[in-house]
């Protein structure tokens, strides 16, 4: 997918705002586009990590287990915003579940492929915790607000 036009595109994504062009083709490299229907999980807690997302257009539940309960919905995201971080921290496994409330049009990364290229390069990998930080924080703030809701 590292192609000019696929560089543009992901410079216009919020995820890369300001980010140099050099990095963005590293990110470029590792990319291909995926189309989801209604219902297909992205990925199941637990299971390897080998990939991460940017929703280009359509719904995501994060969900977590709640044993015979079912799932949990954490929070629920949308166009433009970033699922799966899991594959950059070991042991490399989900930490939750991921499925489509909708169809999803989706630019899908390759974990080996960018954990690769953050070996060979120190300042795309600071880059790229730098943002992965930034959204963890956040998803840690929806969490937080999911979880208080339940308890009101």
């Amino acid at each position: 997918m590292g192609n000019e036009s696929t560089t543009w595109r992901l410079a216009d994504l919020p995820f890369f705002a300001g980010l140099d062009e050099e990095f963005i083709e590293l990110f470029a490299d590792c990319a291909h586009t995926e189309t989801t229907s209604f219902g297909h999980y992205l990925f199941f807690e637990g299971e390897p990590a080998e990939r991460f997302y940017i929703i280009r257009t359509g719904k995501v539940a994060l969900q977590t287990s709640a044993g015979s309960l079912g799932f949990f919905t954490i929070e629920t995201l949308g166009d433009n915003d970033t699922i799966g971080w899991s594959w950059i921290f070991p042991p490399y496994k989900w930490s939750l579940t991921a499925r489509s409330l909708s169809p999803c049009d989706l630019i899908v990364f390759d974990a080996r492929c960018l954990r690769a290229k953050c070996e060979a390069n120190t300042d795309f990998t600071y880059e790229l915790m730098k943002r992965t930080s930034a959204v963890s924080a956040e998803r840690l703030r929806a969490a937080r607000f999911a979880l208080l809701n339940q308890l009101a």
